[in-house]
This record gives C-alpha cells, structure tokens and sequence, in this order.
C-alpha cells in the first residue's frame, strides 16, 4: 500500500510506502516537517500532522491511496486555511 500527499502545487508533502515513511520521495521543504501515524494500516487514521505551517501553506492537498499494482483505491481533497490569531 502506498499514501501520498500533494499540495495546491503538485508538490510531494508526504510518502508512505512499504510500512513507513518515505522521505527520499518528499518536496525538499516539506522534510522533517510531515507526521503520519505509523500504525496507519491498522487505524485506517490516514491524517498527516504538518510542523511549523506557513501562510503559503494553504490550500488544497489531496491523499492518495495506491494498491500494489499501483492502482489509485482512494482520492480525498482537503482544504485547508490558516489562521491566524490577531
């Protein structure tokens, strides 16, 4: 099974393949700043925590899941706004 995450720009924010995480695969300023939880084939919990947002940082991001023939089983969109305490 393999989860991705991309951003509004297409961009790799997260992989996780093969029982973990992919970081090789990630945009370079995503690394060190992704989390997913790393019993996600058991809670079926495909979250992803991002560290240290920024104001470009929102949008819309897309989760993939693939089967091992590479086959798409799941797409979800989410949107996300920052906001920001006055």
């Amino acid at each position: 099974v393999k989860v991705e995450w991309r951003d509004r720009d297409n961009r790799t924010v997260h992989v996780y393949r093969n029982g973990s995480d992919q970081p090789g695969e990630q945009n370079q300023i995503y690394r060190t700043r992704t989390k997913m939880d790393e019993n996600l084939l058991k809670t079926k919990n495909l979250s992803l925590t991002l560290r240290r947002p920024t104001r470009r940082g929102g949008g819309t991001y897309t989760c993939r899941v693939y089967n091992r023939d590479g086959d798409m089983l799941m797409e979800k969109q989410v949107q996300w706004i920052l906001v920001v305490p006055h």
